[in-house]
């Protein structure tokens, strides 16, 4: 097997959060893994003709901070309650999705959704009369697969009074044309007091998924969610 690198960095401030190597020049890349990290010189030992260079150009690299965690409560009432977004992968896809969860539950005075990828639509996609088409005049909210950005629709806008001229959240940001009237796409914290207008779930019913399809191991891990729920009657 060819111990040349597939990718090289070179000239970077690495801070490697190794004791015994606090700082490198270099980093050496083979099949997505780190092949060696050291001094520009030994970096380019690993190198050949056919290796992808980088000069980082004196720039700080640090390693990956990765949070993997999830919300298993939480999630599982978004799935249970709302349209599921996570297989769109086309606009024509995500609409249908939403239209078609919108005509199934009349009796919704909110349509919300969630799991649409942020990486793969964009605000121009995504804008707010486009959701107004499938969303029957109702308001509707829809969560990215981060739960970091949101898409809004014009009767959403207009209850949560988001409007030219209106303030933007603390930690947020409602994306706006040129005469500041809403696009559609919403950034953190403007998700949550968008979120904060529409009826919220009663706990019982945020509770239900979490009761009739988490294994016991992970239903203690909620205690407000853990207690047996009634058996159904028909």
């Amino acid at each position: 097997m060819s111990t040349a690198a597939e990718l090289i960095i070179t000239h970077a401030d690495i801070r490697t959060m190794n004791e015994r190597q606090p700082r490198a020049e270099a980093i050496a890349i083979q099949r997505g893994r780190i092949l060696a990290v050291g001094s520009n010189v030994e970096i380019e030992a690993l190198a050949n003709s056919a290796t992808r260079r980088i000069d980082a150009g004196g720039r700080l690299m640090l390693p990956g901070l990765q949070d993997t965690h999830v919300h298993f409560q939480l999630s599982a009432a978004d799935l249970y309650h709302n349209a599921s977004l996570y297989d769109a992968t086309t606009l024509d896809e995500l609409l249908e999705t939403i239209r078609t969860f919108a005509q199934a539950h009349p009796e919704k005075p909110w349509i919300r959704g969630v799991g649409f990828s942020s990486a793969r639509f964009t605000p121009e996609q995504l804008t707010k009369e486009r959701l107004d088409s499938v969303t029957d005049g109702r308001p509707a909210l829809m969560f990215a697969s981060d739960y970091h950005n949101g898409w809004a629709n014009s009767a959403a806008f207009e209850l949560a009074g988001v409007r030219p001229g209106s303030a933007e959240p603390d930690n947020g940001e409602y994306l706006r044309l040129a005469d500041g009237t809403p696009k559609g796409w919403l950034v953190e914290d403007a998700i949550w007091a968008m979120n904060r207008i529409a009826p919220a779930i009663p706990t019982t019913t945020t509770c239900r998924p979490w009761r009739t399809t988490a294994r016991p191991s992970t239903r203690a891990a909620s205690p407000a969610c853990s207690t047996p729920w009634p058996r159904a009657t028909t």
